[in-house]
Formats: C-alpha cells, structure tokens, sequence
C-alpha cells in the first residue's frame, strides 16, 4: 500500500511536471517567435537608415564638391594682397573640405552598415602610406603653425591591409591632430 501510495504520488508529479515544462516550451517559443520579430523588423529599419544615410549623404557630396571646386577658382583669381578676402575664401575652402570629410565618413559608416563595405586586403608599405599622408597634410599644419613630422622605424614590415581604410584612418588621425593642437 505504501509503494503504491508512493508510485500514485511520483506519477502525479511526474505529470506535474511535464505539464510545467510544457508550459514553459510553450512561453519560450511564444518568446522566441516575438524575438524573431523584433530582430526582423530591427534589420528592416536599419536597412532604411543606412539606405537613407547612403541617399541623404550622396546628395549632400555632389553640391559640397561642388562649392569646394569653385571655392578653389575664386582662390586662384584674388589679389594675393587683398589677405582679408584670401584668409575667408580659405576658411570656405577649409571648412568645406571639413564638412565633405563628414560626409564620406557617414556614406562609411552607412556602407560598412549595411554591409556592403568589403575590405580590399593586399600587401602595402605603412612608410609609402604615411609619407603621401604627411604631404597631403603638410600645408594645412604648416598655415596652423604646427610642427608637423613623421617617422615610421626602419624595421617596420610590409603588413596585409586595406590600403585605403588604412590612409583614411591616418587622415583622419592626423588632420584631427592638427585641428586639435595648439
């Protein structure tokens, strides 16, 4: 009597038991199939933002690219002896090219968000990446008056890289460098 007082209580428990863990099955697949939904309608909408990113960030580049090109003719065409008019056509030039960095740098991340920004790995030298650097730089840290070296160490191997990611990242490393030093 005993026994089978004690197998009649195991099988309620047992049963129990599978019951609770049926409901748990349940509410977890009715978890998973909302996560799933959020993941998919999280996806589609970062989609359209890098999409629109993508858009708003082309259309922002042609007419900048623009002003900049004009900006530089009206550079070439002024009295170099008119300094005050010299100095504002060089700051429209200046902080032209700053907003045109912006915007590459968000058509990028855009890019690089969506997915379609691939690395194009090759063999590159850091010391030819870093001397076009310093000389693309040179006139901006020299009308700053900033001291403006480079030195990259003799025993610095070729590395396997994206050859342009890489030049950007110094850029934008350097530029800020100068921007940014007293």
């Amino acid at each position: 009597a005993r026994l089978s007082e004690l197998y009649a209580n195991l099988e309620s428990q047992v049963v129990e038991r599978t019951r609770q863990l049926s409901e748990a099955n349940e509410e977890l697949e009715r978890q998973r199939t909302h996560v799933e939904q959020i993941n998919a309608r999280l996806t589609s909408e970062n989609r359209y933002k890098s999409d629109f990113l993508a858009i708003v960030s082309h259309e922002l580049r042609t007419p900048l690219t623009s002003i900049i090109a004009f900006t530089e003719l009206l550079g070439q065409s002024i009295d170099p002896a008119n300094a005050a008019v010299v100095r504002q056509v060089e700051e429209v030039e200046k902080n032209g090219a700053t907003l045109l960095e912006m915007v590459d740098n968000i058509l990028e991340t855009a890019r690089i968000q969506a997915g379609s920004e691939r690395l194009n790995l090759e063999l590159i030298d850091l010391n030819d990446i870093v001397g076009m650097v310093e000389a693309a730089n040179d006139s901006m840290a020299l009308k700053r008056g900033v001291a403006f070296t480079t030195h990259v160490a003799a025993n610095v191997p070729l590395i396997t890289s994206d050859w342009e990611k890489v030049r950007r990242i110094l850029v934008n490393l350097v530029s800020n460098a100068i921007k940014f030093t007293p």
